[in-house]
């Protein structure tokens, strides 16, 4: 516990503990995480899954792209199957799964392709 909070005591009768006063400006507060909207566009069976090619979506900053996918997996658990296989590509660029993802990007969710 933060030493300047130890001076906080609970008051007679009241639930929970009182709440740091400083907590904009407290260094030792926990930081709020800023959300940020990014474009996920869907190709092959994950649009058919999904039932569109385009999606926006709120995630907060510091999310990779496999973290972005698994989100959406959870709005579409059919997904969920093909998590494993898929590449990713970040405003056209093939980029890593663990790749932080700028605010307002494309993020582009490419399954395996196959043909000849």
């Amino acid at each position: 516990m933060p030493s300047h909070l130890s001076r906080l005591q609970r008051k007679p009768g009241a639930s929970g503990i009182q709440s740091c006063p400083c907590l904009e400006i407290c260094p030792e507060a926990p930081r709020r995480k800023s959300l940020m909207q990014i474009t996920i566009q869907l190709f092959a069976i994950l649009r058919e899954f999904a039932g569109a090619s385009q999606l926006r979506l709120e995630v907060t900053a510091g999310t990779t792209a496999l973290q972005a996918a698994q989100i959406l997996a959870e709005r579409f658990p059919t997904i969920r199957g093909h998590l494993g296989t898929l590449s990713f590509a970040v405003n056209g660029e093939i980029v890593p799964s663990e790749t932080v993802l700028p605010d307002s990007c494309e993020l582009a969710l490419l399954p395996p392709v196959s043909g000849g």
